[in-house]
């Protein structure tokens, strides 16, 4: 090996290593979608991890009934609450709207009188206008956004299981 000349290993060394970052980085960039859902079941699975073995050895050390029962366990733990929010969600979906729009015209009222008086440290509270007591355009176009959310999402339990929907409202969902 001359002092002058590269060897041919650095430049295969650096290009390796160039690889596999490239790989890496690749590896995440396809796995990103999924690293909340695989943190969920991690965390899931520590911390049920104990359970499962006190069902396994009931169950006279067989893994895979003690794994089905946990996975049936888990899924009426998740599925019934999840069921419930949606159903009430669905019933309460006119009301929903209603209070949405009704965001609209919503007005805080002043404070008391009393708040001018109130010792502080700094100068001394101001009484807003009656106009900054209003809503917001922002705040009214976002009630809005939730009434059309949540027809949209009547929309689709009337619907009852049809896949695609052609609605331009809820073509989104």
């Amino acid at each position: 090996m001359t002092p002058g000349h590269p060897s041919p290993n650095i430049a295969r060394t650096t290009l390796a290593v160039l690889f596999i970052g490239i790989l890496t980085a690749a590896s995440f960039w396809i796995l990103h979608p999924f690293l909340t859902a695989l943190v969920w079941a991690t965390m899931i699975v520590v911390t049920t991890w104990p359970v499962m073995l006190r069902i396994q050895k009931r169950l006279r050390g067989k893994r895979a009934l003690a794994v089905t029962a946990m996975t049936v366990g888990l899924l009426l733990v998740f599925s019934i609450p999840f069921t419930l929010a949606v159903i009430n969600i669905i019933d309460w979906s006119d009301e929903i709207v209603t209070w949405s729009k009704s965001l609209a015209t919503f007005t805080v009222s002043p404070p008391p009188a009393w708040v001018e008086q109130l010792p502080v440290v700094g100068p001394p509270p101001k009484v807003m206008e009656k106009e900054s007591l209003r809503v917001p355009a922002a705040a009214q176009a976002a009630g809005l956004a939730v009434a059309d959310v949540a027809g949209a999402v009547a929309a689709l339990a009337a619907l009852d299981g049809v896949k695609q929907c052609t609605t331009p409202s809820t073509r989104w969902l």
